[in-house]
């Protein structure tokens, strides 16, 4: 992820003073690292196994893959906006929240998964996958108390309503962050990791 907000940050100073394109070749190498990831914590059942470590290895396994997707969301929203269809980013989104449905709920390893949740949450206009982010967030925000969970929800209710009015398939939600952060009532603005 620091590469790509790296890169994604170069992208925005270089196009806002010399209007240049990003270097896609560094983007496309990230893209084939991630692709190329072996997920150490495969989800096989292996009889040696008790019931705590299976689930925990299938928690862990659906974490990994709920991120390796996020990245993938982030490369195509950010960077090759483009040159792909708005099929394949709610596809892409859609994978990332299957796997944090996932996960269970009973440890920490789904509180994990809130900048994947934001990306996919962001990206989906169906009812059911906006509902599943929204149950997330509540979720977190009333078990830990921390106020960012509860700040992903308010930024995904005002992205899913300014969607709809806009009736762009294309929407780019990064302008309701900008929004958002610009109208911040406080001294020290959040900073997001949008590209």
């Amino acid at each position: 992820m620091y590469k790509l907000a790296k890169l994604a940050s170069e992208g925005k100073r270089t196009r806002a003073t010399e209007k240049r394109a990003i270097n896609l070749l560094l983007v496309d190498q990230v893209q084939r690292d991630i692709s190329g990831y072996s997920n150490e914590h495969n989800a096989f059942f292996k009889s040696s196994d008790t019931e705590a470590a299976l689930n925990a290895r299938r928690d862990n396994f659906h974490c990994a893959e709920a991120w390796r997707h996020a990245l993938f969301l982030y490369i195509l929203r950010v960077f090759k906006m483009k040159l792909v269809s708005a099929q394949e980013i709610s596809y892409t989104a859609r994978v990332v929240l299957d796997h944090v449905r996932s996960i269970r709920q009973v440890g920490w390893v789904q509180k994990q998964v809130l900048i994947p949740v934001f990306l996919a949450g962001a990206e989906i206009s169906g009812e059911y996958g906006q509902q599943l982010a929204q149950d997330y967030c509540d979720f977190w925000t009333k078990k830990n108390r921390y106020f960012m969970f509860d700040n992903v929800a308010i930024l995904h209710r005002q992205i899913w309503k300014e969607r709809k009015a806009s009736k762009d398939n294309d929407f780019w939600w990064a302008l309701v962050v900008d929004k958002h952060e610009k109208n911040s009532p406080t001294s020290m603005t959040c900073q997001f990791l949008l590209g």
